[in-house]
């Protein structure tokens, strides 16, 4: 991997870090947690877990779950669809929904992570961007309010959308869910992360900034994660 863009990454996930950890109302640091962590589970999706089907109307959009929203995402056709599915107001010009809705386009979910803290709920989806000839990783964060999901850009959570798009579905299922992995350089990192039972976000963002340094992660080929070298990053909020 590139030296400058390790350094790039490092300088983002500790200088949010940081930040984070100097207002107590968001993200208060406390003892075994690291951040006020109340819940974090990491689910798998099936093998066939596609989204192709879209909907027809932003009539039948109700956006009460993530998957539903990410289907929301790639079936709007217009700006006031798109500001729906982020509780804001939105603008896109018409070739970014021409590329959204690009013959072939469909979503291969992979993963998500349900995480709480200061009584707020996200969620972070690991999937593919499957078109007519490539897939490209991808990954999105969300935030519930009341009944509903919606896009959010929260800046701790932020961090794990990185994280999502460079490691394999499994590592991060042993990650979040305390696994034994086949790979020596997870283990260490979910050693170092899990203290006391508890799951502590601070000690995994420097143990993901440490493995990435080193270079020492290999994933499984079968397995489509970003490649930094080549930038192949994809984000479906800015098609």
């Amino acid at each position: 991997m590139n030296q400058s863009i390790k350094l790039l990454y490092l300088f983002i996930i500790f200088c949010n870090t940081l930040f984070s950890q100097s207002y107590d109302g968001i993200c208060q640091p406390i003892q075994k947690v690291g951040f006020k962590v109340q819940q974090i589970s990491y689910t798998s999706y099936s093998e066939n877990y596609i989204i192709k089907e879209k909907y027809k109307h932003i009539n039948e959009v109700k956006n009460t779950s993530p998957e539903e929203l990410i289907k929301s995402q790639i079936s709007a056709t217009n700006n006031k669809w798109l500001s729906k599915n982020y509780g804001k107001e939105m603008t896109w010009t018409e070739g970014q929904f021409e590329r959204l809705h690009e013959k072939g386009n469909a979503l291969h979910l992979i993963g998500k992570l349900i995480i709480t803290y200061n009584d707020e709920k996200f969620a972070v989806l690991k999937f593919n961007m499957n078109s007519s000839n490539k897939k490209i990783p991808a990954s999105l964060v969300m935030k519930k309010r009341e009944n509903n999901w919606f896009f959010c850009e929260d800046s701790l959570i932020s961090n794990l959308s990185l994280i999502f798009m460079s490691l394999s579905g499994d590592d991060l299922y042993s990650i979040f869910n305390r696994k034994k992995s086949k790979s020596i350089v997870i283990n260490e990192l979910i050693n170092n992360t899990w203290k006391e039972d508890s799951f502590n976000y601070s000690n995994f963002l420097k143990a993901y900034a440490k493995l990435l340094f080193e270079g020492s992660y290999k994933n499984n080929p079968k397995d489509y994660t970003i490649d930094l070298k080549k930038n192949k990053i994809i984000n479906i909020n800015k098609v």
